[in-house]
């Protein structure tokens, strides 16, 4: 060790380290593999929180990531286009059904997230399992909901206020 004091040693080991990474591209990013297998958990939480926290971050970060390959945004694209493909055709029949079968079931338009009534305009079309999650157009997976309602819950399978 060349340093005796603490501090300094720690300073040190930290700058060699940090040149050893760069030189060793391979062993840094097997050594962080193995970390975030033995720490999932944790780095699971870390990230969540992290997201949650910094969204315009997350946004440029996710736009840096698909500019280094300018082939992904086009298989992203192709994957949704797939699952809205896989979901079926929503004709006008099966949404004039959803809407009489609310109106039956609730007496007058009625949200089936937050239980209100809907006032004419403020309503849309709410899949319960959303198409990004292998939901389809069937009238069994429909319901009306408020357009807030249904833009709070987002691609939940469920909504929680």
């Amino acid at each position: 060790m060349p340093y005796k004091d603490k501090q300094c040693r720690r300073e040190w080991a930290r700058v060699y380290m940090k040149e050893y990474r760069l030189k060793h591209p391979e062993w840094a990013r097997e050594c962080k593999r193995r970390y975030r297998e033995k720490h999932r958990e944790k780095m699971n939480e870390y990230n969540r929180r992290w997201n949650k926290l910094n969204p315009f971050k997350r946004r440029e970060n996710h736009l840096r990531w698909c500019d280094k390959d300018p082939l992904r945004k086009k298989r992203q694209w192709q994957k949704a286009q797939a699952k809205r493909r896989k979901a079926g055709y929503l004709s006008v029949k099966i949404i004039q059904e959803v809407y009489e079968e609310n109106i039956k079931k609730y007496g007058t338009l009625t949200c089936s997230l937050c239980l209100k009534a809907i006032e004419f305009g403020q309503d849309s079309i709410d899949h319960t399992i959303p198409l990004s999650k292998g939901g389809t157009h069937e009238k069994r997976n429909l319901s009306i909901a408020h357009i807030k309602c249904n833009q709070r819950k987002g691609n939940r399978g469920c909504y929680t206020d």
